[in-house]
């Protein structure tokens, strides 16, 4: 009973209670700030695909435009308009060369924010696992504190009913 009621005094108790509660004010900070850097998910997806599409549409019109020049020249069209398709395909593929590369950085901003919104995450797991740790620490301190007291109490009913017969069989009146 007396290692139970050291290891389970209110001092000791009290640092676990300490520890619970920072884990928690701590976890209740990485939660928090998860979920406000994932508000900003959709908006960044959102953005991503809009870089998408227009690297797509900047994409098919270099197709179209090399389409029509291998058209024109398969036609045998004049200098002028094969030099003009060229010209405009030139210009399509640095059109299409800024779309990628706008889609490249809205991606990496997004893979980022994934990655951090992850990282906030798998700290508030570390804190939850931390508190639950800490929470089954002191209730098994509390519990064996318990279990050493209802013991103590069963043995001294015990030497209290054994005292009591032995007094009764060395009473006067038995022997």
């Amino acid at each position: 009973l007396e290692v139970a009621k050291d290891a389970a005094s209110p001092e000791k108790i009290a640092v676990i209670d300490d520890d619970i509660a920072a884990f928690q004010e701590i976890y209740d900070m990485v939660v928090t700030e998860a979920a406000k850097r994932r508000e900003r998910l959709p908006a960044m997806q959102a953005n991503v695909d809009a870089a998408q599409a227009k690297y797509d549409e900047a994409h098919n019109r270099t197709s179209g435009l090399q389409a029509e020049l291998n058209k024109a020249i398969d036609d045998g069209a004049s200098n002028e308009t094969i030099k003009q398709l060229q010209s405009e395909i030139m210009s399509a593929e640095r059109r299409e060369k800024s779309c990628e590369d706008d889609l490249h950085r809205c991606q990496r901003r997004l893979e980022s924010q994934e990655s951090v919104v992850a990282k906030f995450e798998a700290n508030a797991e570390k804190c939850q696992t931390d508190i639950d740790e800490e929470t089954a620490k002191r209730d098994a301190l509390l519990d064996n504190l318990k279990k050493a007291q209802t013991a103590y109490d069963d043995a001294c009913k015990a030497y209290e009913e054994a005292k009591a017969a032995a007094d009764k069989a060395t009473s006067p009146e038995i022997t």
